[in-house]
């Protein structure tokens, strides 16, 4: 297949955008043709109208990437109606530079619609944008939109709600390494997909210097199939039989990875090592609560030591956790808890399969990092995991983006 030209276009920017109740995924196309990813935690600081040089000018966390400072200045009709025009910080960087802690929001371990809120939309349009400015735009770029939400929700999305993104959307750094440019997203079309359904796209598929390819995984789903897709806030499942997807047999749960990691971050900030920090919280009549995002705590705690356990099948990982200037080995409470989650996964996996009928359940999403330890013996039960299992977080994301350029492709075709 030759390349495909309009990838390539200086004013055009494609994406398939994965909205989750931990992060924000983003997969688009650089300026070499290839698939690149990124993502930002869903955590915003509203009314964030401080100018630059109010701000620090560096984050406190040395470590946190210069690209992922976002305060920014958003113009759109996408936004509620009281802020159409408003200021936010947008990310980790919320939690880092917010001081006004109520205008701080990240979404609840139990969020239920996707489409429309104001976390999704912000995160939304703050990805396209650093997308956009990594890509070397510089001021309008088309943007054909695809994006997905959980089976039940997807079911009952008005047209109205889904073409919420269609039109322009002015974005303006505010500071960071893009400080002061200004980035107009025109949306010219909006995909919805349905989570977990458009997944195994990811894993036949691939795009290469703008060429799509097949994959060797490909070859090893079966004409029949499930998917399993863990989220943060959902478990979705899909069946594709004979007559392509089952949409009445397709559904999700209300079971995902928020809940226990919020459980985890509970339990450790009552262990005794942290005492004396709890001390200090009490003394200034404050609940003691570890200020950590979910996606801040699993990057710097949790994800570490899955990263070793992939490389390495018998390692066994040790969790630590830092608060303030005190540690804590964390390992028995991270077990405890990613264990109850697999467990959930699992039964309601098997389940499936013998409602189904289905022989074969492919398993992707953020989840298997999360409990990769637990739902390994998932291999047993006639469950794939795609080999680039660190990846499985890009998964959707990555779908929705080769979905997206295979309906662009078809679109040119017709019009040709």
């Amino acid at each position: 297949m030759t390349k495909i030209d309009f990838l390539f276009k200086e004013d055009y920017l494609i994406a398939g955008v994965d909205s989750g109740n931990i992060s924000n995924k983003i997969t688009y196309i650089d300026q070499n043709g290839n698939v690149a990813s990124l993502n930002i935690a869903s955590i915003i600081g509203e009314n964030a109208e401080t100018t630059a040089e109010d701000m620090p000018d560096e984050s406190a966390d040395k470590s946190f990437p210069d690209d992922m400072i976002l305060h920014l200045h958003i113009k759109s009709k996408a936004l509620p109606k009281n802020r159409t025009n408003s200021y936010y910080t947008v990310g980790e960087y919320a939690q880092i530079s917010t001081n006004d802690k109520k205008n701080l929001r990240e979404t609840s371990s139990d969020a239920r619609d996707k489409l429309g809120n104001e976390i999704h939309v912000v995160t939304t349009l703050a990805g396209l944008a650093l997308a956009a400015w990594k890509s070397g735009k510089t001021h309008t770029v088309d943007v054909p939109l695809s994006f997905g939400l959980p089976i039940e929700e997807a079911k009952q999305a008005s047209s109205e709600k889904i073409n919420l993104y269609m039109g322009e959307h002015e974005i303006t750094a505010i500071k960071g390494p893009y400080k002061g440019k200004t980035i107009t997203l025109n949306i010219t079309d909006v995909q919805l997909n349905v989570e977990g359904v458009t997944s195994y796209l990811a894993l036949a598929f691939d795009l290469v210097d703008g060429e799509v390819v097949e994959t060797e995984f490909s070859s090893q789903i079966h004409d029949e199939f499930a998917i399993a897709d863990l989220g943060a806030g959902t478990l979705d499942l899909a069946l594709y039989d004979e007559n392509g997807l089952n949409s009445t047999k397709s559904t999700n749960h209300l079971i995902g990875t928020n809940k226990y990691i919020d459980l985890i971050m509970k339990e450790a900030a009552e262990l005794k090592e942290f005492d004396s920090i709890r001390a200090r919280f009490e003394r200034v009549n404050k609940t003691p609560k570890i200020s950590f995002t979910r996606e801040e705590f699993m990057r710097k705690f949790i994800k570490p030591e899955i990263d070793k356990m992939i490389i390495k099948p018998k390692y066994s990982p040790i969790f630590k956790a830092t608060w303030q200037s005190k540690t804590a080995d964390i390992t028995k409470i991270v077990d405890k808890y990613t264990k109850q989650y697999a467990e959930e996964v699992k039964d309601k996996v098997i389940r499936y399969f013998v409602d189904t009928n289905v022989g074969q359940m492919i398993i992707v999403g953020g989840g298997i990092l999360f409990a990769y330890q637990h739902l390994a013996e998932l291999k047993d039960e006639d469950c794939l995991f795609p080999p680039n299992i660190d990846q499985a977080s890009f998964f959707t994301s990555k779908a929705y983006l080769l979905k997206n350029i295979i309906a662009e492709i078809e679109k040119q075709s017709i019009e040709a």
